[in-house]
């Protein structure tokens, strides 16, 4: 399949595509691509336009199944993801079933394999569809776990917290804390407390507040460790920013 390029299409089925080895592109109607990399798979809802282009690069094995699907329930639309081991288990005995039969799958398929592969088939959208709802709950749990450590700090900006009390007042252990936070944030969660505290310290000073009462209220140490810790994160002293913003 290297390179290899097939018309585009439509057609009034649902298609499952499941990359064993390399990669395959999907081209849609805009001439959009998208790389579904080995082990991914992606569905095609009926009528929808795509073309498949195997990668340029790579020595490809796709499979392609077809099927159809009215529940009002469960849709595969947009759907693309990397099968857990369960599910490209069920895959690889439909996969297997018909390598051994050595036929090819059409009207004609005998009986008990065609009730086989119902099965196999069945299990696997089955176990798909509870694949990807799994993943939504988890992922709308860690949201909520991470919006929960926002929310607490806040509420404590002008309070000094470590990670322990953090991890005390979410209601959680640190290492949670840190995992969870470092899922949707690209800093962690100690910098942005700082970077909170930053903001206000800011606001305060834009006011007139004194450094001293600044530094008092966002429950720094000191008011030298204050000035320092301004300095590193806007390159001026708490007194030359608020004299700058006068001007």
């Amino acid at each position: 399949l290297k390179g290899h390029r097939n018309p585009p299409e439509r057609h009034d089925f649902w298609e499952l595509i499941f990359v064993k080895q390399g990669g395959l592109i999907i081209e849609n109607e805009n001439k959009e691509q998208k790389l579904v990399k080995e082990g991914y798979a992606i569905f095609h809802s009926p009528m929808e336009y795509h073309c498949h282009i195997g990668s340029p690069d790579l020595d490809s094995e796709i499979y392609v199944f077809s099927f159809t699907c009215s529940s009002e329930h469960i849709s595969f639309e947009n759907l693309v993801l990397r099968l857990n081991s369960e599910n490209a288990e069920l895959l690889q005995k439909i996969i297997l079933s018909i390598r051994l039969s050595g036929i090819v799958v059409d009207p004609t398929i005998p009986e008990n394999l065609k009730a086989r592969l119902k099965s196999y088939s069945e299990l696997l959208l089955t176990g798909i569809w509870e694949q990807v709802n799994y993943e939504i709950n988890i992922e709308n749990h860690y949201q909520k776990k991470y919006n929960d450590i926002v929310y607490t700090l806040q509420q404590n900006v002008f309070k000094n917290l470590s990670v322990k009390d953090i991890s005390r007042l979410c209601s959680m252990s640190e290492s949670n804390v840190k995992k969870i936070f470092h899922m949707y944030s690209d800093i962690g969660v100690m910098s942005y407390f700082n970077d909170l505290k930053l903001t206000e310290a800011k606001k305060m000073l834009l006011q007139g507040m004194p450094v001293g009462v600044v530094s008092s209220m966002l429950a720094f140490s000191s008011q030298n460790y204050f000035t320092v810790f301004f300095k590193s994160k806007t390159g001026m002293s708490p007194k030359h920013y608020a004299a700058a913003a006068k001007k």
